[in-house]
């Protein structure tokens, strides 16, 4: 039988290694009063806590769960005149930020030049499908102090990570964690974060991972929910990969949980510059600004897309749309004429099976 260091259980989310005594950057912000507090409109900081961007969205993975595969806008890379005009705003605000995505931001040719430049003054959580982890890019890590370093991982072992992370090969992420721990050394940092998401893997199989990522030398590992609903079905054209989404589909079992602070504390851009309202607008059916023409504070405080869905999210979702009509039009009569358009275009969109409708 295992002996294990940490047990399982589906509330947590995070399971720290106990051999550890490095710090998460990410984690110790989010422990700022008003961070907590920021859960509702009356508590709303004026520039986001944490801001999520793109790199790129371009992938060397074909992962069965992600929307990529009916993903329409163009792939690209982010420019370093954008990058430089964002930093000079988040520099000002200390924002946390975290990269990520619908890519694999190593991918990025200026990648590593990237990450130095952001951690010249912010926090900075980076994640990677790890495939292109080498001694280069873990040297680039520990030099510029990468707060956190977070591998995406898939399942617990070889069958769940390959099967569903198709072109992975989990003995190679093992072994690019490993050249990463090697090289940290004894250096604060990256604090490694391993996370992985399940499916109906038993208590057993879920321990023995973490005792192998711990071995490994990760400091935490994180364990959520393989979500396959948020690949929109309809848009699925391939009949094996449609019937390959809903074998797994089925085989989930943990519940999906709901962030109803999002809009309060995060915001997302894509590597061109738009700015979505969270990471599951993969297909930009509502931007809410334009980081290449305007500034993170105008559009977190301006934009009335983004006014019109935080509305949404007070009257409980898509769920409540006759609601939510009455509560934008009501903002229409005060002076905000194109908050009714842009809503209706998001709602319809996310109705009518994901079609990309840009305003």
């Amino acid at each position: 039988m295992l002996t294990t260091r940490v047990r399982y259980t589906p509330e947590l989310n995070n399971f720290p290694n106990p051999s550890s005594n490095r710090r998460n950057n990410l984690f110790h912000y989010y422990k700022n009063p008003a961070y907590a507090a920021a859960a509702d409109e009356a508590h709303r900081p004026d520039f986001p806590f944490v801001c999520s961007f793109e790199f790129t969205n371009r992938c060397n993975l074909d992962c069965v769960f992600c929307a990529r595969q009916v993903m329409t806008r163009k792939l690209g890379y982010m420019d370093e005149p954008l990058l430089h005009k964002m930093m000079d705003e988040f520099a000002q605000h200390g924002t946390f930020l975290k990269v990520n995505g619908y890519g694999e931001p190593l991918l990025h040719p200026r990648a590593l030049d990237f990450i130095r430049h952001i951690k010249k003054t912010n926090g900075l959580y980076f994640t990677t499908n790890a495939t292109l982890i080498d001694e280069r890019v873990a040297e680039c890590f520990v030099e510029a102090n990468l707060d956190v370093a977070q591998i995406s991982f898939q399942g617990v072992d070889r069958e769940g990570y390959e099967s569903q992370r198709l072109l992975g090969e989990y003995d190679r992420l093992f072994d690019n964690v490993r050249t990463l721990v090697a090289v940290r050394g004894d250096n604060p940092y990256p604090y490694i974060h391993l996370s992985t998401t399940i499916l109906d893997e038993t208590t057993e199989q879920i321990e023995a991972f973490m005792e192998a990522a711990f071995d490994a030398g990760v400091d935490m590992v994180g364990v959520g929910r393989t979500d396959y609903d948020r690949v929109v079905a309809d848009m699925v054209t391939d009949p094996d990969r449609k019937r390959l989404i809903e074998r797994f589909r089925e085989r989930q079992t943990l519940d999906q949980v709901s962030d109803h602070t999002y809009l309060y504390r995060y915001i997302d851009i894509n590597y061109s510059g738009v700015v979505v309202s969270s990471f599951f607008d993969f297909n930009e059916f509502l931007p809410v600004g334009d980081m290449n023409t305007q500034s993170m504070h105008d559009i977190w405080n301006n934009s009335a897309a983004l006014r019109a869905l935080r509305i949404l999210e007070r009257r409980g979702g898509l769920n409540g749309y006759a609601e939510i009509r009455d509560a934008v039009r009501a903002l229409d009569q005060a002076g905000h004429g194109e908050t009714m358009s842009v809503f209706d275009t998001f709602y319809h969109a996310w109705k009518l099976g994901g079609k990309s409708y840009n305003t």
